[in-house]
């Protein structure tokens, strides 16, 4: 199968621009593990894929309180990085570990309550859970 980004294969884009690379696998985050995040808003304002996240906390349980007031707990990793890891608009977007030329599928971005984090350092994400959870 062509890495194109078509149909329902997985496949993440990246740099050179119109480049594809497959998603091959899915692992969870441990602490300590690198990661890449391939947010629309973040590589539209010109931050590209963000990489070099480190994983923080691998059991992070938060909720996120909905507009309708549907409250919900999330779990999930969190990571950090000195450069930039995301910002509003990413949400939903893979995060993956690079593996050769492939990606391995870690999760998703998500909400987070980080409400002590410095501006666009902190990212955490939901999605792959620990295979013991």
């Amino acid at each position: 199968m062509q890495a194109n980004g078509a149909g329902s294969n997985s496949d993440e884009a990246d740099q050179p621009d119109g480049q594809w690379y497959p998603v091959t696998s899915d692992a969870y985050s441990y602490k300590g593990d690198s990661v890449c995040q391939d947010g629309a808003r973040s590589y539209y304002d010109g931050h590209g894929v963000p990489c070099g996240i480190t994983v923080t906390n691998s059991d992070v349980t938060y909720t996120q309180a909905w507009q309708d007031g549907t409250v919900v707990t999330v779990r999930g990793v969190q990571g950090f990085s000195s450069g930039w890891v995301g910002e509003p608009g990413d949400s939903g977007a893979l995060v993956f570990a690079l593996v050769g030329n492939t990606r391995q599928a870690r999760g998703q971005v998500s909400a987070s309550d980080c409400s002590t984090c410095t501006s666009n350092s902190h990212i955490s994400a939901s999605g792959v859970l620990a295979p013991d959870a």
